[in-house]
């Protein structure tokens, strides 16, 4: 996979951490830009680990597939400087895993300054707690598909 464009990065930084913020870009966005977000998305979170199988190992605990998944995700949602210091270190990756774990944990609220806000979201796009999914929810209800398929 190719590196992630700067265009990516402008979008999540202009959000603001902010679902609802974001939803109403992906709302009047394009399908193109909608597929494009989604594409560079997947591309970015495959950068940080190739193989979601494999799992990652912190502490002796291995993380599922699902679960290791995730954890990309979240770490893409984190934005650029996270994302690449990722890349730099898996020292870094191991430290992100554990407060990640403490995060799932806690119900989320052992890292409050790596969520996201979906107040402002409400109940339009319920179980979209993070922008790919919320992507992928836009997406499906302006265009009734899913933009991996895209």
């Amino acid at each position: 996979m190719g590196d992630v464009s700067q265009w990516f990065w402008v979008v999540l930084e202009k959000a603001k951490r902010d679902l609802g913020r974001l939803a109403v870009w992906l709302e009047t966005a394009s399908r193109l830009e909608i597929e494009e977000f989604a594409r560079e998305y997947r591309c970015a979170k495959a950068r940080v680990i190739a193989d979601y199988s494999q799992g990652i190992e912190i502490d002796g605990v291995s993380f599922s597939e699902e679960i290791t998944e995730d954890f990309c995700d979240w770490i893409v949602a984190q934005g650029r400087p996270v994302w690449q210091a990722a890349l730099a270190s898996h020292a870094y990756v191991s430290g992100l895993a554990r407060e990640y774990q403490r995060a799932k944990k806690s119900g989320g609220k052992a890292v409050a300054s790596h969520t996201w806000n979906a107040a402002n979201l409400g109940q339009k796009y319920p179980g979209s707690h993070a922008p790919r999914l919320l992507a992928d929810a836009v997406y499906e209800a302006r265009f009734g598909a899913d933009p991996e398929n895209a």
